[in-house]
């Protein structure tokens, strides 16, 4: 929960600095965050009911930009779950399992970052009186038929099932790219380069986690590099791909 947090800090200091003149710079009312909170909330959220499909952000926020939240999420979920950390590809229950309850975990964030109490419209204004709507080319106030609200839903729906699909992509990657470059070599910066340059999202969860960037919980030790290569496993011990659960 506290790591969920940490992201959702993260990315709101990015919305208000991104978006200071609405949150509490020149376009803001009377230059104080968060004004007439629950009015401003519940327009939000009459809006976001009636909305269409996209919120008027460019596509690859909603088609790439949320599936990589709910990525991120996803990660926070399985690295605090004992019993999924250590889980890699397999066709296996107790894999998809895991993934399905990562995956619900990342569709309650995306519901809170999107039409939650402390949401991305609750900073930004979007869905108000306040904030008018928008032309397609970003300007305003809308003077054509097609008007832009920043409400919409497309990132409920793209960032869970985005970031499921992501998810198991960057799994199959790990168990048959990466762990094929462990176990052909002993070079830690060629290990921890493909690790991480696979997977750029991790680097950031596993910060969050206290581990480093590179850290994987079915192979590594706890707080060491040591590294045990595909196919040299500690006798009486196969890959944790949940097949013994």
């Amino acid at each position: 929960m506290l790591e969920s947090f940490e992201l959702l800090a993260i990315e709101q200091a990015y919305v208000v600095h991104d978006d200071w003149r609405w949150v509490a710079g020149a376009n803001s009312e009377n230059g104080v965050p968060f004004n007439h909170y629950w009015r401003d909330y519940k327009q939000s959220l009459s809006t976001w009911i009636h909305s269409g499909w996209s919120d008027g952000d460019p596509n690859m926020y909603g088609y790439v930009g949320h599936p990589i939240q709910g990525l991120a999420t996803s990660y926070i979920y399985l690295q605090n779950d004992p019993k999924s950390a250590k889980l890699e590809f397999s066709k296996t229950k107790a894999y998809w399992h895991s993934r399905l309850m990562a995956t619900l975990w990342n569709a309650a964030y995306s519901t809170q970052w999107n039409i939650g109490p402390i949401s991305e419209p609750t900073v930004e204004k979007y869905g108000t009186k306040q904030r008018p709507p928008w032309n397609q080319n970003g300007s305003w106030p809308c003077t054509t038929k097609n008007c832009y609200t920043g409400m919409g839903q497309i990132d409920l729906v793209m960032t869970p099932v985005g970031g499921f699909g992501w998810l198991v992509g960057e799994d199959i990657l790990d168990r048959y790219v990466t762990r094929r470059v462990e176990g052909a070599t002993q070079n830690r910066f060629l290990i921890d380069t493909v690790r991480c340059g696979l997977d750029p999202i991790m680097v950031g969860t596993n910060l969050l986690h206290g581990k480093r960037p590179w850290y994987r919980a079915s192979r590594d030790k706890e707080g060491l590099k040591a590294l045990r290569p595909i196919g040299k496993e500690v006798p009486g011990q196969g890959a944790n791909t949940g097949g013994s659960r």
